[in-house]
């Protein structure tokens, strides 16, 4: 377990205390109950179509890893945060080069 005042490495070159943890959970603690409004608010205008969609979305990612890799769910996981790691970074980029400019 930490020590406090202990930081503890998130990402290559980042770290965290154990006060920036404790803050952070409380903070998703504290936005729940509106995520999970909104997620419901959401949930009643989907439409039949774009659950297909989001359905068909899913299947295809479950064909292109999960299957492929035998169920392996651990790959499947490494695949999807290393796609959201590169959409970060993609974004990353794109908001210091329109901060250069």
């Amino acid at each position: 377990m930490w020590e406090e005042g202990e930081a503890k490495e998130i990402r290559r070159g980042e770290t965290m205390d154990l006060q920036q943890i404790a803050e952070m959970i409380r903070a998703y603690g504290r936005a729940a109950p509106a995520l999970e409004a909104e997620r419901l608010e959401w949930l009643t205008r989907l439409t039949p179509q774009e659950a297909r969609g989001i359905f068909e979305s899913l299947y295809e990612v479950w064909e292109r890893g999960g299957r492929r890799a035998g169920g392996d769910w651990r790959t499947l996981d490494r695949w999807r945060l290393e796609t959201k790691l590169a959409v970060r970074e993609a974004f990353a980029r794109l908001a210091a080069s329109r901060s250069e400019q």
